[in-house]
């Protein structure tokens, strides 16, 4: 359970970050520095913060309602859709358009990746796999800090291409979260436990369970 949790965790940890939602947050400023809309760099970048603040709410009332796998393979799979057209935006030099997708792909983002990736740790990782989790996490938001300013750079990647990039990620998203992560809403902790679960570490704990049985 341990060891297939852990890599799991850590795995969804890391493409999280690779979703591009700290390249946005971080060099926003710059994103629509190079759009060509009548909106100041400030209102777009004011816009996209109350949308961020705002949508968080939304993934809370979601939960009621779909598994986090659900949410978190839907979500992502819009961030991708959303990136795609920012980055063919982008490269157009469609101002309003980059603008609206980038306000999409912040509510997509809140309303799975962002917030359901540390409930779905929080259930399925003990406290060392959730310091290694967290330790990348907190590792690639500083590789897209540093990176991404070079990636848009017209003789790299550009704004467009950068975009387009991190959708191809979000897209490796759904793809590990189809074939990898397991549903937790509505199991007890003892059935979260199993879920992950190996033939060996079944042996183990019947094992275990087998001996505290012949102790009592």
């Amino acid at each position: 359970m341990v060891r297939r949790a852990a890599w799991v965790g850590c795995a969804l940890s890391i493409l999280q970050q690779l979703s591009g939602i700290n390249a946005i947050i971080f060099y926003s400023s710059v994103i629509f520095t190079a759009t060509d809309s009548s909106l100041t760099v400030n209102t777009q970048t004011a816009l996209v913060m109350f949308v961020n603040m705002i949508a968080v709410f939304g993934a809370s009332a979601m939960l009621n309602f779909a598994g986090r796998r659900t949410l978190m393979m839907v979500w992502t799979a819009a961030c991708a859709g959303c990136l795609f057209f920012q980055g063919v935006a982008a490269i157009n030099e469609w101002g309003y358009v980059e603008l609206g997708m980038t306000m999409l792909f912040v509510c997509a983002f809140e309303f799975g990746p962002g917030p359901i990736l540390w409930l779905y740790m929080g259930e399925i990782l003990e406290d060392n796999a959730m310091s290694v989790a967290v330790f990348l996490n907190w590792f690639f938001v500083m590789i897209v800090g540093l990176f991404t300013p070079t990636l848009m750079k017209p003789t790299v990647l550009g704004s467009g291409g950068t975009f387009i990039m991190f959708g191809a990620f979000n897209v490796i998203a759904v793809i590990f979260i189809v074939f990898f992560m397991k549903e937790t809403k509505g199991l007890s902790d003892a059935e979260v436990k199993r879920l992950y679960r190996t033939d060996n570490d079944s042996t183990t704990d019947g094992n275990y369970e087998q001996v505290k049985s012949n102790t009592e």
